[in-house]
């Protein structure tokens, strides 16, 4: 009883710490810019010509684009997000895409139902900020995931970063990386990831245990080759 008490106590220490975090980082370790550079149209083209699911009804939203400033394990990655709302909306459709610089392959991650991220909650919550325009243009800096946080404190064998939007990590031991996506719910156990096996220009998403219950608490053994879900 005495151990379930602990683990609750910590937990929600976890949250109100992170919360705060969350809000420091944004000032000093996160950046974003807005780009107005004609060259930006060759990678915003192409995200326009990716075909969306029907479910995802845009013909009234606007579209605002971005695009990470680095190359991450031999990825481009460019997005196109239509937020529901121009303003005091946080989330909204995605289509991001994955461009192998190595290979010259693309393969897509689509979320149709709502999106957001440290980097999107970071413009949208800005000081200042009166709301996005159709055909907005954002470079954003990726965090990596071993940029601290308080969940590493506790877990910090975790390969996890918790504000990264996306990472490439071998959770299931097989050599290769899969793609995690942060769904950044930003629960008590920190966020919940996606994970996708890639294969060239598709992905698969592993649904079946443990990867369905990846979040910031999830232990991984890599001596044992074993993932151990937070209980």
């Amino acid at each position: 009883m005495k151990h379930c008490i602990l683990i609750l106590v910590v937990l929600v220490m976890i949250s109100c710490w992170d919360r705060q975090a969350t809000t420091q980082t944004a000032q000093t370790d996160t950046t974003f810019y807005k780009s107005n550079n004609p060259l930006d149209s060759v990678w915003i083209n192409a995200l326009n010509k990716i075909n969306l699911p029907k479910s995802i009804k845009h013909d009234s939203l606007i579209n605002v684009y971005f695009k990470y400033d680095r190359i991450i394990d031999d990825y481009e990655i460019t997005g196109r997000w239509m937020p529901f709302e121009s303003t005091g909306c946080e989330t909204g459709y995605l289509v991001m895409n994955f461009r192998n610089t190595i290979s010259g392959q693309s393969f897509q991650y689509i979320e149709e139902e709502k999106y957001n991220n440290f980097n999107t909650d970071r413009i949208t919550f800005s000081e200042g900020f009166t709301g996005y325009q159709n055909g907005d243009v954002y470079y954003f800096s990726y965090i990596s995931p071993d940029y601290p946080d308080h969940y590493k404190e506790y877990n910090n064998k975790s390969p996890i970063g918790y504000y990264s939007p996306f990472q490439f990590i071998d959770v299931d031991f097989d050599g290769e990386k899969e793609l995690l996506i942060n769904d950044w719910g930003q629960y008590q156990g920190g966020n919940h990831y996606y994970v996708y096996k890639i294969d060239k220009d598709t992905i698969r998403l592993m649904d079946k245990s443990p990867y369905n219950s990846i979040n910031n608490l999830t232990q991984f053994d890599i001596q044992k080759k074993r993932i151990i879900p937070a209980s």
